[in-house]
């Protein structure tokens, strides 16, 4: 037969959703394809026409959001109806699928700026600040709705120019918030370093959220148009100087800064006070000047291979994160110096270790694998909804060496333990990474990962300690065996010993002073007979004697109640 060949379509039809007509921003029917290792959204509008946009250039990674995937979390309180549907209503309506990972506060649209690339459209021209009072009601409505919110952000315009700026952050500080985050370009920080030590006075819970974006002239002059590197540089000496935490956050435009991701990631490694960078593209929102999305626009995904291409991460540690997989890759890490030890990794090839092994039970985890277990899962709690097997994490076999010595070094130390999870990150369509903190000093695990089970000497583990000291037999006998050494012996259980109740000490106490009472008037009938004759009266004495000995065992009968009470519930405790 001479039938024409059918032929295949170029691309893998994946499904259909909705998405925004790029030109009315109507919302419009959407097909994802799958072409080639890149996916696109082909949209269809009516008035406008067919518009292809590319959203990630991974197909692969792309994918792999899709497993990680979480149920939503839902608020305590919804803000708003359903009245137009998604993405029509502001605010958290009925229908929104997440609570408030971040909730971000605009206190004022005035800026000391005018960058070319500004999603907030900010610059000195607006003098509009948010009054103290309705910055407060903003809080409250988000109290309301998360309960304990994860992380609040201060955002502008610049908002360190707000005139009620401290008053603003008590506001937060007053409520219960976990964390709050400072979102600046860093000038006022560079020069006021008064201004730094009065952030420093409170700096628990808090963050700077400092914008860096390039370490090159050029590439400042086209997204924030002027040459910032020495306000850059000014403002980290002094966040450095007060021990500030601080996030690196960089604006990612292709073909201007794009090259400078590795270098932007070593540059925050030799701060001290850096605990991570974060990397966001460029988004044609607000004051966009020049933006040409053909060439301008970066994916995701790109920016995610250009940090594992850096070495610090690898493809394993760069993972989704749950709450908003397509939009948001996160990597963590232990970090000692300028070295960083990726975690993330070790959490899924620990759990890939165990899912066959189901009889294993997790209190069989022992030393820094169990600490690296408790830590990542305290900090990606998250993803336990999507990860069954993450209860029971070992270390890979190939953790050896330089990394093996820097578990051995980091963990063993006493931290508390973090509850919250990893659900505060960042605005949509960026790359988080959060690999750092200082080696140095008494707080020295990176923050949100830290070990939950301290070291101490008087609680060494029974296995531990019998290998511990066949091992010092063995160097002393010249190779004894396991079976040539009793097991240790273990102290006694102490018997818990029932505490008195509150009746029976307020009964002898009773007594007890009724006791007293013989005792007392001994010594005034007594005291008085020798004022008067200059010894006890032979008729009297025996009834002197007699009440003072009374008296004494009243006072006994007090002191035991009081001290019984006092006691400990087990026997060779301190009280």
């Amino acid at each position: 037969m001479n039938a024409p060949l059918r032929k295949s379509r170029p691309y893998i039809f994946w499904g259909q959703t909705q998405s925004l007509c790029e030109t009315c921003l109507d919302l419009v029917p959407t097909k994802i394809q799958i072409l080639g290792n890149e996916v696109w959204y082909e949209k269809r509008c009516k008035q406008h026409g067919v518009q292809s946009t590319l959203v990630s250039t991974d197909a692969a990674y792309w994918r792999l959001c899709k497993d990680f995937i979480k149920p939503g979390d839902r608020p305590l309180q919804f803000q708003q109806r359903t009245e137009f549907g998604c993405p029509y209503d502001c605010g958290l309506c009925a229908d929104h699928e997440q609570h408030s990972c971040l909730a971000l506060i605009e206190i004022t649209e005035h800026c000391n700026l005018t960058c070319p690339v500004c999603f907030a459209d900010s610059s000195p021209a607006r003098t509009k600040f948010t009054p103290l009072v309705k910055v407060e009601r903003m809080l409250d409505a988000l109290v309301a709705s998360e309960g304990e919110p994860d992380l609040v952000q201060i955002s502008g315009g610049e908002p360190t120019l707000h005139p009620d700026f401290f008053e603003i952050l008590d506001a937060v500080r007053a409520r219960p918030i976990r964390h709050v985050m400072i979102n600046t370009n860093g000038l006022r920080i560079a020069r006021e370093k008064d201004f730094v030590a009065r952030i420093a006075e409170n700096k628990r819970g808090l963050e700077v959220y400092l914008q860096i974006d390039s370490l090159q002239r050029d590439a400042l002059i086209n997204l924030r148009g002027a040459d910032l590197r020495k306000i850059r540089q000014q403002a980290l000496e002094n966040l450095e100087h007060y021990g500030v935490s601080t996030t690196l956050v960089a604006t990612i435009k292709r073909g201007v800064n794009d090259a400078e991701i590795g270098d932007i990631v070593r540059h925050a490694l030799t701060w001290t006070c850096v605990r991570g960078v974060t990397l966001q593209p460029v988004q044609d929102a607000g004051r966009n000047e020049d933006f040409d999305k053909n060439t301008d626009r970066i994916m995701l995904s790109e920016i995610r291979k250009r940090v594992i291409e850096t070495g610090v991460f690898g493809d394993k540690d760069m993972i989704p994160l749950p709450c908003n997989p397509e939009s948001i890759s996160i990597g963590y890490g232990l970090r000692n110096g300028e070295k960083v030890l990726p975690l993330t990794s070790l959490l899924q090839a620990g759990a890939a270790r165990r899912r066959d092994a189901q009889h294993d039970q997790p209190g069989e985890i022992s030393g820094a694998a169990g600490e690296i277990r408790r830590s990542v899962l305290a900090v990606l709690g998250a993803a336990e909804h999507q990860r069954a097997g993450l209860r029971t994490l070992v270390l890979p076999a190939e953790l050896r060496g330089a990394a093996r010595a820097l578990l051995r070094e980091r963990l063993p130390r006493h931290h508390r333990a973090v509850s919250r999870s990893l659900q505060f990150l960042r605005r949509q369509r960026q790359a988080q990474l959060h690999p750092f903190r200082n080696g140095a000093g008494g707080n020295h695990s990176i923050r949100h990962l830290q070990s939950v089970l301290p070291q101490r000497k008087d609680r060494r583990h029974p296995r531990r300690a019998r290998r511990a000291d066949l091992s010092r037999g063995k160097a002393g006998r010249g190779g004894t065996t396991m079976s040539d050494t009793p097991p240790p012996v273990l102290p006694p259980v102490p018997t818990p010993v029932e505490p008195r109740s509150g009746c029976l000490t307020a009964f002898m106490v009773i007594s007890g002073v009724i006791l007293l009472l013989p005792g007392l008037c001994a010594l005034l009938f007594g005291g008085a007979s020798v004022i008067d004759g200059g010894k006890i009266d032979s008729d009297i004495a025996p009834l002197v004697f007699l009440g003072l000995v009374v008296g004494i065992g009243g006072v006994v009968l007090i002191w035991a109640a009081i001290r019984g009470r006092k006691a400990p519930a087990h026997p060779g405790t301190q009280p």
